[in-house]
């Protein structure tokens, strides 16, 4: 009878992680671009030291592109404040379920000292 209850018991386990495996591998908040799981002041921290090229700073991509435009740039920076401010009736794009080639804007940065 342990046995077969020993046998239940780690059954139900492995069954109750199963939605939290699925939901770890998709775990992209839009705007959260320090992977902490909130879009916060933080991101927008993130974002503009990894525009300026510096600090040795990785952000997820993915969901750095605040305005949608396929590009990761300043504009970004500016819609991720005022949806964090509240009141301009801003959106963040969801982002896709497929990684797209998103790229860091070519502006030439000035190499910090």
């Amino acid at each position: 009878m342990k046995k077969f209850l020993t046998i239940l018991l780690v059954f139900v386990l492995v069954l109750s992680l199963v939605p939290f495996a699925a939901l770890a591998a998709d775990s992209r908040v839009p705007g959260d671009v320090n992977n902490d799981g909130v879009t916060n002041a933080k991101d927008v921290t993130f974002l503009r030291r990894y525009l300026a090229g510096g600090y040795g700073i990785v952000i997820q991509e993915i969901v750095s592109d605040a305005n949608g435009d396929g590009t990761i740039n300043a504009k970004d920076v500016t819609v991720l404040r005022r949806f964090l401010a509240g009141g301009y009736n801003i959106v963040l794009p969801e982002p896709p379920a497929d990684k797209p080639e998103l790229k860091p804007d070519e502006t030439p940065r000035i190499p910090l000292p």
